[in-house]
């Protein structure tokens, strides 16, 4: 009889590693939460909005990860897209400090623009913001509005 019964805990202990070993390899959700994608707009002299994307992954280290497949993508007011390009790998990315992995610049009209910038299993960022002509014709940043969010694509 206690052999039977250290068998059946020896099993049990046995399941419970391989369920723990098991949620071990959900990395996608833990990422979710350990990662903010950041997006510095500003307009040049050249009058061309310039969006710098990144990543800020707080103090821990970000290893590379060759399956990102993130996006990023600036719609108007309409919903029309404006601008966008996918970001197929990841280069690792040390702990502990925002890390620009991509920048656009080009010209976009007068008015509310949105950019989202994500990716799966790491969540998303949403950005509206707005482009406004003063009256010499030169054009500034107005207000902005900034969701993050762990879902992707990113939901305010």
């Amino acid at each position: 009889m206690h052999k039977r019964l250290g068998m059946a805990l020896l099993m049990s202990l046995l399941f419970m590693g391989f369920v723990a070993s098991c949620k071990e390899e959900e990395a996608p959700a833990v990422r979710a939460r350990q990662v903010t994608f950041i997006a510095g707009l500003t307009v040049s002299e050249d009058q061309e909005v310039i969006i710098d994307l990144g990543i800020d992954n707080g103090s821990q280290p970000l290893p590379a990860d060759e399956t990102f497949n993130g996006r990023w993508e600036v719609t108007n007011a309409e919903g029309e897209p404006r601008a966008a390009a996918d970001v197929h790998e990841l280069d690792s990315v040390p702990g502990g400090a925002e890390q620009v992995i991509f920048t656009w610049s080009g010209r976009l009209e007068p008015g509310t623009h949105e950019l989202v910038w994500g990716a799966p299993g790491y969540g998303g960022t949403i950005v509206e913001f707005e482009v406004i002509e003063e009256e010499e014709g030169r054009l500034r940043l107005g207000e902005q509005a900034i969701f993050h969010s762990t879902a992707y694509p990113p939901k305010r």
